[in-house]
């Protein structure tokens, strides 16, 4: 039997409003994805800066946001809690699938023989197909070259998936 997602959205907020409201939440985030025109790239909460779009996630929730028009945002909060204060927020209800684990791009090394000047590389995330460093917030053993999973959540409306919540994220076997 599937829990119910809850879904917020506010519009037209504010650098300010989105970064009052990202303190507000800020205690329940562990993880945020840096969204750009060519990179994608995950950090642990807190963000020394956010970026224009963006996805900050923990375990009992996740908040999104991406530009609306000029200096305005749009931002969307979704948990299998019912927020209680949120006033002026726009909110649905979705059914939200049982935590489920995606894999994620790379594998992690402590060491590449033969790559770079000194023959290594520094430990971290590496996947032959995509040219630049993988980072994530996780620790990994370069003997077992495990890769990352991030912990999610499907919300469906009449059995069609809408969204897809991040929860939490962790090496293989972590």
């Amino acid at each position: 039997m599937a829990d119910t997602g809850y879904v917020y959205y506010r519009g037209r907020l504010t650098a300010a409003e989105r970064d009052q409201i990202l303190q507000q939440v800020g205690a329940r985030l562990t993880a945020v994805i840096h969204h750009s025109p060519n990179q994608i790239h995950f950090a642990a909460w807190p963000a020394l800066t956010l970026g224009n779009n963006g996805q900050a996630f923990g375990e009992t929730l996740e908040a999104r946001w991406w530009p609306q028009e000029a200096d305005r945002w749009e931002m969307l909060l979704l948990s299998e809690s019912a927020q209680t204060n949120l006033a002026g927020w726009q909110a649905s209800t979705m059914d939200a699938d049982a935590p489920q684990a995606i894999w994620l791009w790379g594998n992690h090394w402590q060491s590449l023989a033969g790559a770079g000047q000194a023959g290594t590389v520094p430990e971290g995330w590496v996947q032959a197909e995509i040219a630049a460093d993988l980072h994530y917030p996780v620790a990994g053993s370069g003997e077992t070259k495990p890769i990352v999973q991030v912990k999610s959540r499907t919300y469906r409306q009449q059995g069609i998936v809408r969204l897809t919540r991040f929860m939490a994220l962790t090496a293989e076997g972590g």
